[in-house]
């Protein structure tokens, strides 16, 4: 999850700043960055990921947040973040207002301190 999370914050970035940029895409990059960061420790800390259904794991995204918050990965800011990514990559991908490049950068920018911290600082620079 590590690598993707990487994968992830690298594409969002690109997304943003493109000379004809994708914010949507971006933020929805940049929330997915950010989640694969905080599963990736949730591992580590030997949470096991749910079967939401026969064959499929993976942990649902409105629990995602208070997990890592119960599990003392979040402060308070971080989990207000990770919170806004949220929403920000629900809209994104479901309503019919677009997202701005300004806010995708933000987005990018709140994507990249969520996964620094969880992940340490520099590691995703070979993206």
């Amino acid at each position: 999850m590590e690598r993707k999370a990487c994968e992830n914050l690298s594409a969002a970035s690109t997304l943003a700043n493109l000379d004809d940029p994708c914010p949507n895409a971006a933020t929805t990059r940049a929330y997915y960055a950010a989640y694969q960061a905080v599963w990736s420790k949730l591992e580590e800390h030997d949470v096991p990921v749910p079967e939401v259904r026969p064959g499929v794991e993976y942990f649902r995204h409105d629990e995602i947040g208070p997990l890592a918050q119960e599990h003392q990965l979040f402060d308070r800011r971080l989990a207000v973040l990770f919170e806004h990514l949220r929403a920000a990559r629900v809209k994104a991908d479901y309503y019919l207002d677009d997202c701005t490049q300004d806010l995708a950068r933000t987005y990018v920018q709140n994507a990249k301190i969520i996964v620094e911290s969880l992940l340490g600082a520099g590691c995703c620079d070979d993206q």
